[in-house]
């Protein structure tokens, strides 16, 4: 069961997830299989979530913590082939719904009134990228009146395959992608949430998870 300690650890978890969207992006602008307005769509939003890994890599930062570093490679290997447009849009719209819904679901346990300002700010952003890739894909833009969130322990079972690597076998890109699929990102310092940081190793093939993944996703 997912427990948070700290809005450092939740600040920590939305990190996480931003890493991993950064780097999916960076994967999907460069495997030039959109094009046009659709490609565009994916440089502007990529650069997006990155400005996300960044301020919250700030924001931990300031608050004294240490953000949780991006793994070196992810297995998006789970996501399935990458090889056509609709394999795209799919894997993309499931990943900002997932982030959108993370957003709302975790947004409870922060205690800070303005680190919660903060968040929903950041979803509102993730929910117009999910509506974005939503009407690409040909699906209703906005399903429910009510938007729906995923609690901790939902998104960590669905995040927890692209973290980690399969054991003894190194992170394998989607068909159609060339070369390791890296973070990408720069922007993270070593270390995990809470008082006793320690290295990341999540999705990479050798070695435990970091003390903020098994407390996440271990129950």
């Amino acid at each position: 069961m997912v427990t948070f300690n700290s809005d450092i650890d939740v600040l920590n978890y939305a990190l996480t997830l931003e890493n991993f969207e950064a780097a999916l992006y960076k994967v999907l602008i460069g495997t030039n299989i959109l094009s046009g307005v659709e490609q565009q769509y994916l440089t502007t939003f990529g650069a997006q979530e990155q400005q996300h890994v960044d301020t919250l890599t700030g924001v931990i930062g300031q608050l004294g913590g240490t953000p949780v570093k991006a793994p070196g490679s992810y297995n998006l290997a789970a996501a399935g082939p990458i090889t056509n447009r609709g394999q795209l849009l799919a894997v993309i719209q499931m990943v900002e719904d997932l982030g959108a819904s993370a957003y709302l679901g975790a947004a409870g346990y922060l205690k800070d009134p303005m680190l919660l300002t903060a968040a929903v700010t950041i979803h509102a952003v993730e929910a117009e990228h999910a509506s974005i890739f939503r009407d690409l894909a040909g699906m209703v833009v906005a399903p429910d009146a009510v938007a729906k969130g995923r609690t901790p322990d939902e998104v960590i079972t669905l995040v927890t395959p692209f973290l980690q690597a399969p054991t003894g076998a190194p992170s394998a890109p989607p068909a159609g992608v060339q070369g390791p699929v890296g973070s990408g990102t720069g922007s993270s310092t070593p270390g995990s949430a809470g008082t006793n940081p320690t290295t990341s190793t999540a999705g990479q093939t050798n070695g435990p998870r970091p003390n903020f993944i098994r407390r996440l996703g271990d129950g």
